[in-house]
């Protein structure tokens, strides 16, 4: 299963190679929380980053060359190679921020709060767009107003208890995904799904709701014909609030004027068959 905390150590890494970036993070999507058991092939990486498969096969040579990720198990014949992502270097190269007094890339959290208050830990929450922001939201507390902000680290109660908010927060955006993402009957581009998702920012009835639509719209025609090839992305369907669609009408409005003609053919046949065997039946000759 896919580790969020594993994406955020990759995400928040300086790699010095954009491309080579893009390929640890469609690792991390099939990695286990440790970074282990890896092992999509070069043809689902390809078509998870847009890189053509002979740029992919340079950048994991490369990436192993560094000491980025090692070869856990070598390719067999039915099974591409498993990878193990080296999270204690990921997390050497994070960046940092000036507020963490490191003097790393710059990092792209939006930082709104000061010191104990600030809410949120950076590198913990699955949203970008959420983290530095306050919110009293699944336990988080808003700063007082009334109360000078001071050092955090005059402060390891309210340093910890921002940890273990960021925790939680990290642990349920990942149970809620994970079942929207197990009841989505086309699971392709995880990682773009999750970031819609945490886009959405769902709270836990609008994740329910979006989990029965889905479940509901499993069993329209548009959704089960052609072994479900017109399906939309996960992606597509959280971005465009698909989850509210109205469910079709059942009739004949959901065939096309050619398949409509010939319903009606076919039922005026069936209808002269049993008028013809009941005259039979009867005695009656046609």
């Amino acid at each position: 299963a896919m580790s969020i905390e594993v994406q955020v150590h990759v995400r928040d890494a300086v790699i010095g190679d954009s491309t080579l970036k893009h390929v640890l993070k469609s690792l991390a999507d099939h990695s286990d929380p440790r970074g282990r058991n890896a092992f999509p092939s070069v043809e689902t990486i390809s078509h998870e980053t847009e890189l053509d498969p002979r740029t992919v096969r340079r950048k994991l040579d490369k990436a192993e060359a560094e000491g980025w990720i090692e070869v856990q198990e070598p390719a067999r014949q039915w099974r591409p190679t498993v990878y193990r992502l080296n999270v204690q270097k990921l997390q050497e190269r994070r960046r940092t921020t000036p507020e963490q007094g490191g003097h790393g890339a710059p990092s792209d959290d939006r930082q709104t709060g000061h010191g104990a208050h600030s809410g949120r830990k950076s590198g913990r929450t699955p949203c970008p767009a959420r983290e530095g922001t306050q919110s009293v939201r699944e336990g988080t507390t808003p700063p007082e107003p009334s109360e000078p902000s001071e050092p955090s680290g005059n402060h390891p109660s309210a340093a910890g208890g921002a940890s273990a908010s960021a925790s939680r927060v990290v642990s349920l955006m990942e149970k809620s995904f994970e079942r929207f993402w197990r009841s989505y009957p086309r699971r392709v581009a995880k990682a773009a799904a999750l970031k819609a998702w945490c886009r959405l920012d769902p709270d836990e009835a609008l994740a329910e709701k979006i989990i029965r639509a889905v479940q509901n719209q499993k069993t329209w025609l548009a959704w089960t014909k052609d072994g479900g090839q017109y399906i939309p992305h996960p992606t597509t369907w959280l971005n465009q609030r698909r989850w509210e669609d109205e469910p079709p009408e059942v009739g004949r409005s959901m065939f096309s004027p050619k398949t409509a003609g010939n319903v009606a053919t076919l039922d005026h046949a069936r209808e002269y068959t049993v008028r013809v065997q009941g005259q039979l039946r009867n005695g009656n000759a046609p």
